[in-house]
């Protein structure tokens, strides 16, 4: 990384240095608080329109996890092995339904979605933007970042804005035998 090991010690222990590195790629700066606060994210929150909050939202989550996904992958490898940053992970996990659950009233708001809805939408967008998700993709299937992007927002549009009526189970061609 072009640091002196005395820089590295200054850091704190691996899972300081590990915690601090996964934020830093994750979300551009150092901190720990919640995304939903940081100014990129508000500036999707505040975007009037529907469609272009969510291009927003796409690129920037994308661009995130991109950056991340090593780390995550070294965190998810090392957790098992190491208490420290088992605890880091779990933490950035309960981070990350904190952020996400800030999504449903916020849909619930913008008309997006029925309240009734909220519940289901975050759940989806959980597996959605998940880093596991995008591991499959784009490191098994080879899929660019470019690619990515457009299915994360094809699929978050069907998954979680577009609920229409249509998709009740009490339609006849959906009924079960």
């Amino acid at each position: 990384a072009g640091v002196s090991v005395e820089s590295v010690y200054l850091a704190g222990s691996k899972a300081s240095l590990l915690a601090t590195s996964m934020t830093v790629a994750f979300s551009g700066e150092e901190g720990d608080g919640p995304l939903s606060g940081s100014a990129a994210y508000a500036a999707v929150f505040e975007t009037p329109d529907m469609g272009l909050a969510l291009d927003r939202y796409v690129d920037l989550v994308s661009a995130s996890i991109a950056r991340s996904d090593a780390l995550w992958r070294t965190a998810r490898a090392a957790a098992d092995r190491e208490p420290a940053i088992r605890r880091l992970l779990d933490e950035a996990l309960a981070r990350r339904r904190s952020d996400l659950a800030t999504a449903g009233p916020w849909l619930v708001s913008r008309g997006a979605i029925a309240p009734s809805d909220a519940e289901a939408a975050v759940a989806s967008l959980s597996v959605l933007v998940s880093h596991e998700v995008y591991e499959h993709l784009v490191g098994q299937f080879g899929w660019s970042l470019a690619r990515y992007s457009d299915w994360l927002r094809a699929a978050i549009r069907k998954l979680v804005l577009d609920r229409p009526d249509d998709r009740r189970d009490d339609r006849p061609e959906r009924r079960r035998p």
